[in-house]
């Protein structure tokens, strides 16, 4: 609520890149597919009285074309997104896409909260800054914390 985000400091996950879709995990993936995106990723950001829109502390990317990706999307060329979307979230692409994107939700948050614990940034009145609190000027990348993540198996 807004009431929340202005009283105290909050961070949120979103289910896209700070410069890829806004709106719901829905929403995001179906427009990655109608945009026949090549990547995608999982960012976390300063909530604030505005949806999905404030600071981006960092963010995690994926690749969505390659690999087991290829099929998929061959699956749906030619296909409007009006006959995919009558599949739902069973639609296989979508699908995919999803469950790379949720493997990795955690991981992210966990980079992005330690990150926060062990003074590597912090937040003051919506702003992001570093450890010598000089404010960020882009998002942390953390690819490498969130793939090591996975590779461990965790």
């Amino acid at each position: 609520s807004p009431e929340l985000c202005r009283r105290y400091p909050m961070v949120n996950l979103h289910p896209a890149l700070p410069w890829g879709p806004q709106g719901t995990w829905q929403q995001v993936i179906w427009k990655l597919i109608e945009d026949k995106a090549a990547e995608t990723g999982v960012m976390v950001h300063i909530a604030t009285e505005v949806l999905d829109s404030g600071p981006v502390l960092a963010y995690t990317k994926f690749p969505i074309r390659g690999g087991e990706f290829d099929g998929l999307w061959q699956d749906v060329e030619g296909k409007s997104l009006q006959e995919l979307q009558a599949h739902g979230e069973e639609q296989p692409l979508f699908k995919r896409i999803r469950a790379e994107g949720l493997k990795r939700e955690r991981p992210v948050m966990l980079a992005v909260l330690q990150a926060l614990a062990n003074g590597e940034m912090r937040v003051a009145l919506n702003q992001i800054l570093d450890r010598n609190g000089k404010p960020m000027t882009e998002p942390r990348n953390m690819n490498a914390e969130v793939e090591r993540f996975l590779a461990e198996g965790n």
